[in-house]
């Protein structure tokens, strides 16, 4: 049975592979029956950016951090730039430690020097996330690997090289590279984070998620979680990373723009963005409801108060969090990597803005679902459909969000991780099969 399983799983993985690449080229034939030059038709795919990550990467996340960092030098107001003049820097202040080792006033040999750096460590950061998705089936799917040391090195091999592929051509991680988007060094911290977690090492776990808290505040409800699951080692790491971080943060930047960041989360869950990688309940409502921009991204903009937009959001943010968090769990995979991934889905998905790069993080979250998949007859399907919507882009915006109707498709994103989320609660239910036994 269990030589059975990894052939399943060799199968699925292929069948991931081969659905993807037919959609591409489904989005390539789509774009030259339009009349598209064969250049233009291949930039259609989100596949464009597979070859991005042996280039520079842009530098979207390193603009406005700098342009915060300056105004906490003049002014000693980090949000000024966001509240005054529209600056996109939605980080708390502790984000901003990242900028201290660089030149005040850099000269444009040493910028050029810091982005190759960059581009280089955010691969590497790619590269952490594919290989912590390897690990993780690895030691999920180790029970199932008996036989012969050829059979199973064969095997093994045959696997990781798959979730290799699958990585190198998953879209939120490889365009969140291209992007030059700090969103792809939290997806590493993150799928370490998962995989110690599997092997035990809960400390440090939470102190890779207790990093990506000082940049991104939604992680703190790992807190409630780590109390709720009495993961008190990992609540433990968190917490003392956070009040490290937070405590130089402060001493740093002053309590100020740290209360000044309340501010700045009320005013962004009032509005929201409703440019078409907004992959959120939020984004969908406002594109529907035309509240804003879909296709063309607005720098020094973000979508207009509406109240439908905002009660919504709040409402389905507390739902998703709610069966995240209390939901009853299977007692052998309480604070498991399963578990562990549940609620670092629900704090993604509930967000009022979450860019498609965000979901990049969710790529070793796949490989944990594959093998609770393979265990659970009947939910194949619904895990390969999640992967398909997620991992792949139409990016022709003119023409998916020219009505609002059609433009509803245009947040498969969402909908691909709405379906993950739906299938890890089913498996971590205490009536399902888990991959613990």
């Amino acid at each position: 049975m269990s030589e059975e399983r990894v052939r399943r799983y060799l199968r699925w993985l292929l069948v991931a592979i081969a659905t993807c690449a037919m959609v591409n080229l489904a989005i390539v034939a789509f774009a030259l029956l339009r009349g598209e030059s064969l250049e233009t038709a291949l930039s259609a795919s989100g596949l464009r950016w597979t070859p991005a990550l042996l280039r520079r990467t842009e530098s979207d996340s390193i603009k406005p951090m700098a342009s915060a960092y300056t105004s906490q030098k003049k002014h000693g107001d980090i949000y000024r730039v966001l509240l005054n003049y529209g600056v996109k820097f939605q980080y708390p202040p502790s984000a901003l430690l990242l900028m201290k080792p660089l030149p005040e006033k850099p000269t444009a040999r040493e910028i050029l020097d810091i982005w190759d750096l960059l581009s280089k460590a955010s691969l590497i950061a790619v590269i952490i996330t594919i290989i912590s998705a390897a690990a993780l089936w690895l030691k999920l799917a180790r029970p199932n690997l008996t036989g012969t040391m050829s059979w199973r090195s064969a095997n093994a091999l045959g696997a990781v090289i798959a979730i290799g592929v699958l990585g190198a051509t998953y879209y939120p991680l490889t365009k969140g590279h291209n992007l030059g988007q700090i969103q792809v060094y939290l997806g590493a911290f993150s799928a370490a984070a998962l995989l110690l977690q599997e092997l035990g090492l809960r400390a440090s776990s939470g102190i890779c998620l207790g990093l990506c808290c000082l940049i991104k505040p939604q992680f703190a409800l790992l807190i409630l979680w780590a109390l709720l699951r009495r993961q008190f080692r990992f609540l433990t790491g968190f917490s003392l990373i956070v009040l490290l971080g937070l405590g130089l943060s402060i001493s740093e930047f002053g309590l100020k723009n740290h209360l000044r960041y309340l501010e700045v989360l009320h005013y962004l869950s009032r509005t929201g963005e409703s440019y078409w990688p907004n992959q959120s309940i939020n984004g969908l409502l406002n594109r529907f409801l035309e509240n804003g921009n879909a296709v063309d991204f607005q720098p020094f903009a973000f979508a207009p108060y509406h109240p439908v937009v905002y009660y919504a959001t709040m409402a389905s943010s507390a739902l998703i969090l709610f069966l995240a968090l209390f939901l009853p769990a299977a007692a052998s995979l309480k604070g498991r990597s399963l578990d562990l991934a549940v609620i670092m889905c629900a704090a993604t998905m509930a967000s009022p803005i979450a860019w498609e790069h965000h979901y990049g993080a969710f790529f070793p979250i796949y490989a944990i679902a594959l093998v609770a998949a393979i265990q659970s007859r009947g939910r194949g399907f619904l895990l390969l459909a999640s992967y398909a919507l997620v991992s792949n882009e139409l990016l022709r915006p003119d023409l998916v969000f020219a009505n609002r109707w059609i433009g509803i498709l245009g947040s498969h994103i969402f909908f691909g991780a709405l379906l993950l989320f739906g299938f890890l609660l089913s498996v971590r239910a205490p009536t399902a099969h888990t991959i613990c036994k």
